[in-house]
């Protein structure tokens, strides 16, 4: 290979097809080299066309990442005709990958080229989720203007193969993701984040369908629930970003919580579920509200829950259980003040539970074990500090009882207490020494060293 650029079609296909057969190292650099170059070429437009038309997956994805690189060099290039015959053809590509057995590499990395053209031209194709779902509904790319922006589009998508479905959320959730990667105020992108806006209902509209929509007929579809739930968390961090500007999104991104709550009990949408709820329950916990919280508290006195917690005590650490812990420690985590102050038995029952997840040293449970590390000490300081004055003996047993489980399921609970305990704040002047003598008698003397804390305590009066 003497490193000239293809001159013909057949050549680029050759040299995309060359890069995927054996070869020695410094052959595929030099295949590389060349293609980089093709790339940039003014002939990378033709090549990129005419890649897409191939029948191989492979030959077709260079022709979309040569578009993509295109239209991030080059965008400024061209003229309005340009670009609405380069949108016609994307969206005429997209459609038809979905149609011709085309594979999800060849289909995302054109829902990419098509999210990079919304990026150097969002007010050229405002509503671009409902035109593509229309051109999908179609089969053909429409004109835009024959699409009506108020339009039920709810009804259109029920008539939506669930693979074009699909194909829909990836292209939501990569708008939506690389979107969130440039600075919307600059001038460079002038009008990104209305354009963004616009296409929020129809975001809503697309993932509130498939998450309520039930079990699909193909088994194997059950994959578009487990992506619309991926494009969701996509649009929740969205949200996060833009919460001070736009409550109105932030209120139906909201709407979407509780069937992802309710997707925690079928196994094919567990890890997905619990990976979102986790995820905003540690970094975004205000987006959640006091319905949403209760749902989750609810969960976790059912025996789906009981039984996943034995399984995780007993020493099952795979992946799912881990991830069942990890959704426990960011519930208590975002809700530890409010479990400690609360006197139902709800928030007894799940503090008594959360510390009895015990510690160990296997593997994959370190992230687990770091978690409760943190909070356990809080959570021991915080039961301490909060036995005023006043309390009843029914508090001094509901607050008791988690720190008993604490002390015997966690090998560092004695030191904790003991920090919580050896305070100076504590014992106060506002406990009387028969409330104190009550609750250290429950807590102390049940995990063997009450002697350690009674001689501090005649030392101390």
């Amino acid at each position: 290979m003497d490193g000239r650029l293809p001159t013909t079609i057949q050549e680029a296909e050759a040299l995309v097809l060359a890069l995927y057969e054996p070869a020695p190292p410094e052959a595929i650099a030099r295949i590389q080299e060349v293609l980089h170059r093709l790339q940039r070429s003014p002939s990378g437009w033709w090549i990129a066309r005419d890649l897409l038309s191939h029948n191989d997956d492979k030959v077709k994805f260079f022709g979309a990442l040569t578009l993509i690189v295109k239209l991030n060099t080059e965008s400024s290039s061209l003229d309005s005709n340009d670009a609405s015959e380069l949108l016609q053809n994307l969206v005429g590509w997209f459609v038809k990958s979905l149609d011709d057995g085309s594979g999800a590499l060849v289909i995302r990395k054109l829902s990419s080229a098509l999210v990079t053209f919304f990026l150097h031209f969002p007010t050229r194709w405002e509503s671009c989720i409902r035109h593509l779902c229309w051109s999908l509904s179609e089969g053909a790319h429409l004109s835009q203007e024959r699409i009506s922006p108020t339009s039920d589009l709810s009804g259109l998508l029920q008539s939506l193969h669930p693979r074009k479905l699909q194909a829909a959320l990836w292209f939501s959730g990569t708008l939506v993701d690389e979107s969130s990667k440039v600075e919307m105020n600059s001038a460079k992108h002038s009008g990104l984040y209305n354009s963004l806006m616009s296409n929020a209902p129809d975001a809503l509209a697309l993932m509130s369908y498939v998450l309520n929509h039930g079990t699909f007929a193909d088994p194997a579809d059950s994959s578009i629930r487990r992506d619309s739930m991926t494009c969701l968390q996509s649009w929740v961090w969205f949200s996060q970003r833009v919460s001070s500007q736009n409550d109105e999104l932030v209120a139906s991104l909201r709407t979407l919580i509780q069937p992802t709550i309710v997707a925690l009990g079928d196994e094919d949408l567990y890890e997905v579920a619990v990976e979102l709820l986790a995820d905003v329950l540690s970094n975004y916990s205000v987006f959640l509200t006091e319905s949403h919280y209760e749902s989750l508290f609810s969960l976790f006195e059912t025996q789906w829950s009981h039984e996943r917690y034995r399984r995780l005590v007993e020493g099952d650490f795979d992946f799912d259980s881990i991830q069942y812990g990890q959704l426990m420690i960011s519930l208590g985590d975002s809700k530890v003040q409010s479990l400690i102050h609360s006197v139902d038995n709800r928030s007894s029952n799940f503090l008594a539970t959360f510390v009895s997840l015990k510690d160990s040293d296997k593997g994959a449970q370190a992230t687990i074990d770091h978690a409760v590390a943190q909070l356990g000490p809080m959570i021991a300081q915080s039961i301490v500090q909060n036995i005023g004055g006043n309390a009843s003996r029914s508090e001094l047993d509901r607050l008791g009882e988690p720190l008993k489980k604490m002390v015997s399921n966690q090998v560092k609970a004695r030191a904790w207490l003991e920090q919580a305990l050896f305070d100076p704040s504590f014992p106060g002047q506002h406990i009387s020494s028969e409330e104190k003598a009550v609750f250290l008698k429950k807590i102390i003397k049940s995990v063997l060293f009450f002697d350690n804390i009674s001689l501090r305590m005649r030392h101390n009066h």
